[in-house]
């Protein structure tokens, strides 16, 4: 079975375009496609190698919708990998990650980040066990979904599409999703062997105003989970991961 890898691009082909000639010249084209979503770019700032593009910014979550619809559109695909675009990876990145999936329902490469205040969720980080470590939840920047995840997501949605639009902004995706595999006893792993690097943020930094950006972000969050009665469920989360050692 295959994997789509969807790099969700706005304004900012200069990351787009590195990341995705790195994965190009790294992938297996019999078991990944790879694709570029345009989030509803400026004229003029599109990546040369945009495959759809979207007729308006619909935020973090809702590319993912969009991607999630991609992928379980075609039976081939097995997981969806959803890729920031501001991101450096290595040689095997994607390879890694696949054999990751086979126990692993939500996984992420551990993530090494140049700007100290985007170091908030420890788990993130490489923590030297050279293997997945089990998590609670993973941060979004690169997560690997087996079907059978998004397939869960879906049946267990709260609005009419996968990510409730209280979540569009993509503050809280993170911890629903471990939410829900916890629910569901789906695991969710970090791979410590497989790195990437998160350059900090530079699409939330292209959309410009990103002190208001963040407030209604945060603002929907709390809304969300008070509305669907998981509140205690998400502060025991990121209580977790405020603690978070090995």
């Amino acid at each position: 079975m295959k994997t789509l890898a969807v790099i969700l691009h706005y304004n900012t082909p200069q990351y787009t375009d590195v990341l995705y000639e790195l994965l190009e010249a790294d992938r297996d084209k019999f078991d990944t496609d790879l694709i570029v979503v345009d989030n509803g770019s400026d004229s003029g700032k599109e990546s040369k190698y945009n495959t759809y593009k979207l007729d308006e910014n619909v935020f973090f979550g809702g590319g993912l919708n969009a991607a999630m619809d991609l992928m379980m559109q075609n039976e081939d695909y097995s997981s969806l990998l959803f890729l920031n675009s501001d991101l450096i990876v290595g040689k095997n990145f994607i390879s890694g990650l696949r054999a990751a999936s086979f126990s692993h329902d939500v996984s992420s490469p551990c993530i090494i980040q140049p700007e100290k205040t985007q170091n908030h969720w420890t788990q993130m980080l490489p923590w030297g066990s050279n293997e997945i470590r089990n998590v609670e939840w993973i941060d979004l920047q690169c997560p690997l979904l087996s079907r059978k995840f998004i397939r869960c997501l879906w049946e267990n949605r709260t609005s009419e599409n996968y990510i409730d639009p209280l979540l569009i902004r993509g503050w809280g995706i993170d911890v629903y999703f471990g939410i829900l595999a916890k629910k569901v006893k789906m695991q969710t792993g970090i791979c410590d062997n497989i790195p990437a690097v998160h350059l900090g943020s530079m699409t939330l930094k292209a959309l410009g105003n990103t002190n208001e950006y963040c407030r209604l972000a945060e603002q929907d969050m709390y809304e969300f989970f008070n509305k669907t009665g998981l509140m205690k469920e998400f502060i025991d989360m990121r209580n977790w991961a405020e603690n978070y050692k090995v």
